[in-house]
């Protein structure tokens, strides 16, 4: 119903359902356009993903510290 682009952000709320979606997707995109392609499509959402990483720094290492208050 939804082009790969827009429908990326919508299986990256549950990843662990929509992994096989993003591989075919990932996997079509090559076949149809090659890598030019493959970024076209993935390249929204890999911004995405990275931007809180590159506002916040790798936080996920910073997970289990105490928040001083």
């Amino acid at each position: 119903m939804l082009p790969p682009v827009v429908g990326l952000f919508f299986i990256a709320v549950k990843p662990q359902v929509g992994i096989a979606v993003a591989i075919f997707w990932f996997v079509e995109a090559a076949r149809r356009g090659g890598g030019r392609e493959v970024v076209k499509v993935f390249a929204p959402i890999a911004v995405a993903l990275a931007a809180p990483l590159a506002v916040f720094g790798w936080w996920p290492l910073r997970f289990q510290q105490e928040i001083g208050l």
